[in-house]
Parts: structure tokens; sequence; C-alpha cells
């Protein structure tokens, strides 16, 4: 698994760089850093004091201010 950002565009691998996809992310501002620090938990800042935390939740789930997200694929059966 690999995981990039530019501006607020996520791009990621599953094939250790073989081949790369990207997913736009309608964030209000371009993002300056990342982190994933367990697999279904992600923090992103940015511009302007941006700060949005990033959790796994059913597709049903709403919240003011929540920012619809693309499903990432499984780690499972990947090399790390």
């Amino acid at each position: 698994m690999g995981w990039s950002f530019f501006e607020r565009e996520l791009q990621f691998t599953t094939d250790g760089g073989m081949h790369w996809n990207s997913r736009s992310i309608r964030f209000p501002a371009n993002v300056n850093a990342w982190t994933l620090p367990q697999s279904d938990r992600g923090y992103v800042v940015g511009d302007h004091g941006m700060i949005y935390h990033y959790r796994v939740v059913p597709v049903s789930y709403t919240a003011k201010g929540v920012l619809e997200a693309p499903a990432m694929p499984s780690q499972e059966g990947q090399d790390r």
C-alpha cells in the first residue's frame, strides 16, 4: 500500500507502486499534510486552518460538515 496527496486529490497504490489510482475529495482547501495512524482513521490538514478527521462510518451516517469520501480498497492479502 502507498498513499500520496496533491492539492485535493488522493493517489494510492495497492500493488507496491506498479499501478496508481486517484480519488478527488472535495476539501475546502488544498491538503498540506496528512496521516493515517490506523487503517480506519486518518487526519488531513490544509490551508486556512483546515483540519479533517477521516474515519470509517456506515453509509447512512450524517453530520454537519461531513465530506463524502470514496471507500478505499482493503489491505487484506497485501504484502507489507
